[in-house]
């Protein structure tokens, strides 16, 4: 793991401390009256010095590896990154917050299909990706952001941040009590790092606070019923792979024919009414129980991230020649009638909202950027099209030029709660995920 914190050297003489230093960067000096400099305290657990008010966030905030390596599955994975972070902060795939205030909360599940890069004609493999966001108050200013508010005041556009582990770090959240989804699919047999499981999994993704070094994070785990073998399990370690059809036919429940020999699975299906759940707790005083039903995923038209539009020319790798390098934006269209010979927004509706996240390094530790966009689904100006503009990108990338980045884009219906003074958005939906090489 990498740490979050450069500790720097003091070179003059034993003792020494730096005039201003930044946060983290000198030892508490404890031979000397003065543990720290004017202005700053000695933080015990990481024993360096802090500028008074600043908080200190953890040196790794990953509870432990969740990652899905080699599953002897139908479609080997082995190539994805792992998706379990609980400090990606807020992943923003419902619309953030553009004015001060209490803190709008946000809870999404969203049912992510997708496949490693360079896939064959193969079903997808489905991952139930969740991810709350419950802060306090409204969020801290981003780093790039062209948002402007839309319908019903929800701020549309991008945003995208960088957290370098020295000046800036994910949001924190509080404890508002448990968070949990229920009502998707449990008719779909599952794998994650340690092998294979037959259906059904757990009927319940359970999400609970926990106070990482001073930053609040939620932790999410299947919960709820028996099963083969993934309760406890992070959600975005679990995958439901294609299977093999059986005498011409699929599993019951929640499989669809691929061809004729495989099944692709669905957590969402046809009808599926998930229930979102917040338990309340500190200012967060009203519990939230509320059903909704998720977006269908929108069908992608067009990708240019290189100055020139294609289209994708395989439908289970949507994104393949999509290039991050910042020297070009990249723009999405897309419909949702699922008839690609339509125009961009054909079929969307106004009141749905389609969601870009661009997310680099893996958010198991700092340092990680991240950028997102939220649109209307058929907006009255550009239907069916985003853009995140290049400089958006080059800010989340960092300078890196190595590993993955992941890509998201998913299609939501909103409904809006509230709980106490906090405004909370239950969201769900259905999208697509790929790892894409940083260029």
């Amino acid at each position: 793991m990498k740490g979050l914190f450069s500790l720097f050297a003091c070179f003059l003489f034993a003792g020494c401390l730096v005039p201003h230093p930044s946060d983290g960067a000198v030892k508490c000096n404890h031979a000397s009256g003065a543990t720290c400099p004017d202005g700053y305290f000695c933080d015990a657990p990481s024993d360096s010095c802090w500028r008074n008010g600043h908080t200190p966030r953890p040196t790794d905030m990953s509870p432990r590896d969740m990652s899905v390596n080699d599953m002897p599955v139908a479609q080997d994975l082995s190539a994805m990154e792992d998706m379990s972070s609980p400090n990606r902060g807020d992943m923003a795939i419902a619309p953030p917050d553009l004015n001060p205030g209490p803190g709008v909360a946000q809870l999404t599940i969203v049912d992510l299909e997708g496949t490693v890069p360079g896939a064959t004609q193969t079903p997808y493999s489905h991952i139930l990706f969740v991810t709350q966001s419950l802060p306090e108050s409204a969020g801290e200013a981003h780093q790039k952001d062209n948002r402007v508010p839309g319908l019903g005041g929800f701020p549309f556009g991008c945003t995208a941040d960088y957290y370098n582990a020295v000046t800036s770090f994910p949001p924190s959240e509080v404890n508002a009590g448990e968070v949990s989804y229920t009502g998707y699919n449990r008719l779909l047999a599952s794998a994650d790092g340690r092998g294979s499981y037959p259906s059904p999994i757990p009927g319940s993704i359970n999400c609970d606070f926990a106070s990482l070094g001073g930053l609040g994070t939620y932790a999410c785990i299947y919960a709820g019923g028996t099963d083969g073998g993934v309760i406890g399990d992070n959600p975005a370690s679990v995958i439901f792979p294609p299977l093999p059809q059986t005498g011409g036919a699929c599993p019951s429940g929640g499989s669809t024919p691929v061809g004729s020999t495989l099944c692709e699975q669905h957590p969402f299906g046809t009808g599926i009414s998930i229930t979102e759940t917040l338990a309340g707790g500190g200012s967060y005083v009203a519990a939230i129980n509320s059903a909704l039903i998720a977006a269908k995923p929108v069908t992608i038209l067009t990708i240019n991230s290189t100055g020139t539009a294609i289209s994708p020319s395989n439908p289970y790798d949507p994104f393949a020649g999509v290039k991050l390098d910042g020297t070009h934006d990249v723009t999405l269209t897309w419909n949702c009638s699922g008839d690609v010979s339509k125009p961009a927004g054909d079929g969307c509706s106004s009141l749905d909202f389609t969601t870009l996240t661009v997310e680099s390094n893996s958010a198991e530790s700092l340092p990680f950027g991240i950028a997102q966009c939220v649109v209307s689904s058929k907006s009255t100006t550009s239907p069916g099209m985003l853009t995140l503009p290049k400089d958006f990108i080059s800010t989340t990338l960092g300078g890196g030029t190595t590993g993955n980045a992941l890509l998201l884009v998913a299609q939501l219906h909103l409904n809006p709660k509230f709980s106490g003074n906090h405004e909370v958005v239950l969201s769900g939906g259905e999208g697509y995920f790929a790892f894409l090489p940083k260029q």
